[in-house]
């Protein structure tokens, strides 16, 4: 049978099948069944070799793999009159198993290797692991210092004012270079601007809990310009020192403003007296007098003489601990530098016949009544 007529009589043979009631005779069935079944896919014939070549021991594997059934000839449906038996086919021999030649496959990458590789890449990270751990930190590295910081840090070094080894190099900001160092295990901060310096301490702790930070002031002038610069040690949350610098300018009119007409022209006389204006702060008043006060390298009480504008003064350096003590008439004034509070002004009259005597050392200050004792 032709394909179409092949595929019409499967599809009669399965409407009778399938359709209720329907039924097929065995014959009918087998019919079907061979009708239904894949066609095998037919491999062209292989020529067949001369007689006088010898036998080809090296043919593909395929070709010899190849089921004998697949060269037979397809089965003829069944039909009323039996077909002629025609001459029996010749079996395919069995493939020879030492006529196969050996396998060309790429053999799969080894166990064994890819463990090796593994091993080698973990072995790399856990020595660049190592290598970093082991390699010095240069978080806490001090910065360069340039030529003149250098010759400064050696003059801090060899004044012999902190311990031994504390001088370090922090860092410099807008003009001004700052340092820490220990005294006598107190912090400590040294401050410099344009070669000059100026150094703060405290104790560190203080009795009631709290912590006292080192700090230090300078002030330049620039013709109406007034620059202060602070710097400082702020203790950071796991108890280390970092480093401040701040500045902050003000021209003559800025901080003239806060001050009256009167004290403006006593500000003039203590200018002239060596003192800087913008340095000048009141610290009180004797009645009409103002007592004043200088932060700076230097820390200065002075007054001016209402009745000769005499300028009265005592200086000492930022690090001293003995009080500042001036007398102008019958009057005393003594301040006191705190780390904590600033400067304290106490005011002494003296009477009729009495005197004051003060211990540089302590700041105390006595009575003396030098009023003569007549005796019988």
């Amino acid at each position: 049978m032709t394909d179409h007529a092949d595929a019409a009589r499967r599809r009669e043979l399965q409407l009778r099948a399938f359709a209720p009631e329907g039924s097929l005779t065995p014959e009918e069935e087998e019919e079907l069944r061979m009708l239904s079944a894949p066609e095998p896919v037919r491999e062209p014939p292989v020529a067949a070799a001369p007689a006088s070549a010898p036998e080809d021991v090296t043919r593909p594997k395929a070709v010899e793999s190849v089921a004998a059934s697949e060269f037979e000839p397809e089965s003829e449906p069944a039909s009323d009159s039996e077909s002629e038996p025609g001459p029996a086919s010749e079996p395919v021999p069995a493939p020879d198993p030492a006529s196969e030649p050996e396998s060309t496959a790429v053999p799969a990458r080894r166990p064994r290797q890819a463990l090796a590789v593994l091993i080698t890449v973990a072995a790399l990270i856990l020595g660049v692991g190592a290598g970093w751990l082991s390699a010095p930190r240069t978080d806490n590295a001090p910065p360069a210092m340039t030529a003149a910081q250098q010759k400064i840090d050696a003059e801090i070094v060899a004044s012999g004012d902190f311990d031994a080894g504390s001088v370090r190099f922090r860092g410099a900001k807008d003009g001004a270079a700052l340092w820490s160092a220990t005294q006598k295990d107190k912090p400590c901060v040294v401050l410099s601007v344009d070669g000059e310096r100026s150094t703060g301490c405290v104790s560190g702790e203080r009795s009631d809990g709290g912590v006292d930070y080192p700090v230090t002031q300078m002030q330049t002038q620039d013709g109406n310009t007034s620059t202060s610069f602070v710097g400082s040690l702020v203790q950071t949350l796991s108890g280390e020192w970092a480093p401040v610098i701040q500045h902050m300018q003000m021209t003559a009119s800025d901080w003239e403003g806060q001050y009256s007409q009167s004290e403006l022209a006593l500000i003039d006389i203590l200018e002239k007296a060596g003192l800087h204006g913008s340095e000048l702060q009141i610290l009180g008043y004797d009645g009409d007098i103002p007592v004043w006060f200088t932060y700076g390298l230097n820390r200065c009480l002075a007054v001016v003489d209402p009745a000769t504008s005499a300028v009265q003064q005592h200086c000492t350096d930022s690090e001293a601990e003995s009080p500042l003590e001036i007398t102008l008439g019958d009057s005393t004034y003594q301040a006191v530098w705190s780390d904590r509070r600033g400067p304290t002004l106490t005011v002494l009259k003296q009477t009729s016949g009495t005197r004051i005597s003060c211990d540089t050392e302590t700041g105390e200050c006595t009575w003396v009544d030098d009023t003569p004792v007549e005796r019988g």
